[in-house]
């Protein structure tokens, strides 16, 4: 199961979106690839999985801690969801302005076409400061099941 998009185009996007330059993960699944974005000076991390290869798409997204610098403001984030969507998965967008304006915890999941988004609300236990806010998005095709990396 892949997405209509592909590892180039991905890659091309995040990175012009600020997440950073792109390096082998530490995938041992036989059947699949795994990079993941360094370099990010946004308090973000990201990855793009696909079948091993090939550069086709299975699952992407991205994790962001919110908060005050090195962290990206929250409003950013909601930016930078919106637009992640609106260039691979246009018909979600409406879904994800509401669900950004609406709902800033749990995890809220929706299917459009052949993808499945899901937009997590969270935090993370950052020493000397607490539990900061984090906002994870990730896009999959719909029907797959990621593997252990």
């Amino acid at each position: 199961m892949t997405l209509p998009t592909s590892l180039p185009a991905v890659e091309s996007f995040l990175t012009a979106q600020g997440l950073g330059t792109w390096v082998a993960g530490n995938s041992t699944a036989a059947t699949l690839y795994n990079v993941v974005g360094a370099d990010s000076h946004m308090g973000c991390s990201a990855s793009i999985n696909g079948p091993k290869g090939t550069t086709q798409v299975s699952l992407f997204g991205f994790i962001c801690t919110l908060g005050s610098p090195p962290n990206i403001p929250a409003e950013q984030t909601d930016a930078l969801a919106v637009a992640t969507i609106r260039q691979f998965v246009p018909a979600a967008v409406t879904w994800a302005q509401g669900v950004l304006t609406a709902d800033t915890q749990g995890t809220h999941m929706a299917t459009y076409g052949g993808a499945q988004i899901t937009l997590g609300f969270g935090g993370v236990r950052v020493q000397g400061e607490g539990v900061q806010p984090t906002l994870n998005l990730s896009i999959q095709a719909t029907g797959y099941r990621p593997q252990p990396l």
